[in-house]
């Protein structure tokens, strides 16, 4: 079975997006074969990934006819090679005020299942859409949750624990797949280790990955949704001279973090392809 993984959040504002996206492109680049499915009314990710302005981008109609009718999604728009996006949008908006739809007996799984071809299922969901995100996390495998190191982003985490919970009636196998830690800057050593000893604390088990941190680089952030590209796309510039980088606006500086930036998504999407890895049967004597 292909690994669903599911990027939620209760709060906005943690890098939902960014993190999917983020990681979608780095395993693209790895030689993985990515779908990007967008369970969002806004379609950010179209954004992050350039292509807002595509002739098949349908505002979220491939996606609503999946959550509501079990449709098949179909091809996708090829953002990257290796990576098939299957876009959000405004059409979404209209899914929790159709009589009878229940996020919980959605047939959208029907339509994950049948995604042929792929690695990964990478599937971006809304903080504070709690339908949709329901509706995402019964498709699902496993679960990603991004947090701030504000007090509301964690304890945003139990609500989202409380929807895994809720789901678990119609998708047993959900596995909370662990946190990741976003947007912390990267001189703040000290906030950095309370934070991550208080998500070990509250969630135990539910943390299982060792690198969760991705720092904060608000520059390159801004540089990324201006271009339409990703971390590691922003990084493979670094090898540009500094004269081409300044004429298009930008510098070494800005370069070098967006490097670092990919190594904290490069470091994540390894772990997580560890974790979703078949594990070996045990020997029979």
């Amino acid at each position: 079975m292909t690994p669903v993984v599911a990027i939620a959040a209760a709060k906005g504002g943690v890098g939902t997006t960014s993190i999917t996206t983020a990681l979608a492109g780095h395993l693209a680049s790895s030689g993985h074969r990515v779908a990007l499915v967008e369970v969002t009314s806004t379609g950010d990710a179209a954004d992050d990934l350039g292509v807002r302005d595509h002739r098949d981008h349908d505002d979220g109609a491939s996606v609503y006819a999946a959550l509501r009718f079990g449709t098949r999604l179909g091809h996708g728009i090829e953002a990257r090679e290796n990576l098939s996006y299957f876009p959000g949008g405004h059409v979404l908006r209209d899914l929790p005020r159709v009589n009878g739809w229940s996020p919980l007996e959605t047939p959208f799984r029907r339509s994950i299942d049948v995604l042929d071809g792929y690695d990964v299922v990478l599937m971006d969901t809304p903080p504070k859409f709690e339908q949709l995100q329901m509706a995402g996390l019964t498709a699902a495998t496993h679960v990603l949750m991004p947090t701030g190191a504000c007090v509301s982003s964690i304890r945003a985490l139990y609500t989202v624990v409380d929807r895994i919970v809720a789901v678990r009636q119609t998708n047993p196998g959900l596995e909370m797949l662990g946190v990741v830690l976003w947007g912390i800057p990267t001189a703040a050593t000290r906030l950095r280790a309370e934070t991550l000893a208080t998500l070990n604390s509250i969630l135990e088990d539910a943390v299982r990955l060792e690198n969760t941190v991705i720092r904060n680089t608000q520059s390159v952030a801004y540089e990324l949704r201006r271009q339409g590209i990703l971390p590691n796309e922003l990084a493979s510039k670094r090898s540009v001279p500094f004269w081409e980088l300044l004429s298009a606006g930008m510098t070494v500086e800005l370069t070098r973090a967006a490097e670092r930036l990919a190594g904290d998504y490069a470091d994540l999407a390894e772990e997580i392809m560890c974790q979703l890895a078949p594990k070996p049967m045990a020997a029979v004597s």
